[in-house]
């Protein structure tokens, strides 16, 4: 399990990107009528398509800069001549396109 870390953006997306690897066992555990009982004493939200498509989007708007992060805390390789493509590529990415979701616009 990945847990989010608040000095580190990059543990929210890594949690993320697991919560989708591993939804469908998280939903086969929310229908199992054994955890349902449990689930619903301790009043846990269920999660909707909703949050599964916000999370989806999220990694989606989020790799490129997860990536970028990576190539430029790379310790094996010279990063300064990539500093610049890398900062226009995030800049386009990072621009607010018209098709945008709300949700997404708002991460961007």
């Amino acid at each position: 399990m990945v847990l989010d870390v608040k000095t580190r953006w990059n543990s929210l997306f890594l949690m993320v990107e697991r919560f989708l690897e591993q939804y469908p066992a998280l939903q086969a555990a929310a229908l199992d009528p054994r955890l349902r009982k449990p689930m619903e004493k301790d009043k846990l939200d269920r999660i909707t398509d909703e949050d599964f498509i916000r999370a989806e989007e999220f990694i989606k708007v989020m790799k490129v800069l997860y990536t970028s992060t990576l190539c430029v805390s790379s310790e094996k390789s010279p990063t300064c001549g990539q500093i610049l493509p890398i900062l226009e590529k995030l800049k386009d990415h990072f621009t607010v396109q018209e098709g945008d979701w709300q949700f997404v616009s708002g991460i961007k």
